[in-house]
């Protein structure tokens, strides 16, 4: 039986080799950014979910206060998303004024009462409670829930 020989030119070209690894080097490099990317957004989407419950939580306890307690409310800082947050709450009006809380209004020092006049506010009243956290790598977010409530 005679064996058969291959031809001169059989086999890959160091150009064919170099050309198929390039190809295999851009997948592999948009498959690997794809997944960074998703793993990045996922965060920020937990992060997102984590500040709507803070908020959430903030606007129930403020549900059925009377307006003295809701004008002058200061909710604590969250203890969660991010390394630094800050919290702003704020009503609205009868005309769509936004009015930040807590009002600075005149309280007696020693009962903490308010003295002077209570806001003319809607019944219901809109309120919005904003939360900005600063990731550790510096980037800004910015989560918002509204509710209206009865007083």
């Amino acid at each position: 039986m005679k064996k058969q020989s291959l031809p001169d030119n059989a086999g890959l070209s160091l150009i064919e080799i170099t050309f198929a690894m390039g190809i295999l080097a851009v997948a592999l490099s948009l498959i690997f950014g794809s997944m960074i990317s998703v793993l990045v957004i996922g965060r920020v989407n937990e992060e997102r979910a984590i500040a709507n419950t803070e908020l959430s939580s903030i606007l129930e306890s403020m549900r059925g206060m009377p307006l003295s307690d809701l004008v002058t409310y200061a909710p604590e800082k969250p203890a969660h998303p991010g390394a630094d947050r800050t919290i702003q709450l704020e009503c609205f009006d009868a005309d769509g004024a936004s009015i930040s809380l807590p009002m600075n209004l005149a309280t007696d020092p020693l009962t903490g009462k308010i003295t002077g006049p209570l806001p003319d506010l809607p019944n219901p009243v809109e309120v919005k409670a904003t939360l900005l956290w600063t990731r550790e790598n510096g980037q800004v977010y910015k989560s918002y829930v509204t509710t209206s409530i009865g007083r």
